[in-house]
């Protein structure tokens, strides 16, 4: 599931509420540990998640059967 605040939307609390909400959600369920996925280059995005707490651990890449069969 993908979730965003759309621009005009932001810096109104709407970020801060959908977290909130989910925390509360993820505290009742027993969820302790948080994965997150943001595009590579979402400077904002990465800003935001970074001052949460959030750190990247792992890199995903993604590429076209064909074309890494091209390259070989």
């Amino acid at each position: 599931n993908s979730v965003w605040v759309e621009p005009q939307d932001r810096r109104r609390g709407v970020r801060r509420a959908l977290v909130s909400g989910l925390l509360e959600a993820f505290k009742a369920g027993g969820i302790d540990d948080l994965h997150l996925r943001y595009a590579v280059g979402n400077a904002e995005a990465e800003a935001v998640w970074r001052r949460l707490g959030f750190a990247p651990v792992l890199v995903t890449a993604v590429a076209r059967r064909d074309e890494v069969e091209a390259r070989l």
